[in-house]
């Protein structure tokens, strides 16, 4: 399945040993577009070890 997702994103906290960000994106596929469209909202943890 093929799909398009436009996305915006914001680093909250970076330093030298860890990132903090979020992530919002409109998933919208190509086929069964009205029925699988929708926002999907993702946040993460990276760190250094």
């Amino acid at each position: 399945m093929f799909y398009l997702a436009p996305s915006i994103g914001i680093e909250i906290f970076k330093n030298k040993y860890f990132l903090i960000d979020t992530k919002v994106n409109y998933f919208v596929p190509f086929s069964y577009n009205r029925n699988l469209r929708g926002i999907s909202y993702n946040a993460s943890f990276n760190f250094v070890f």
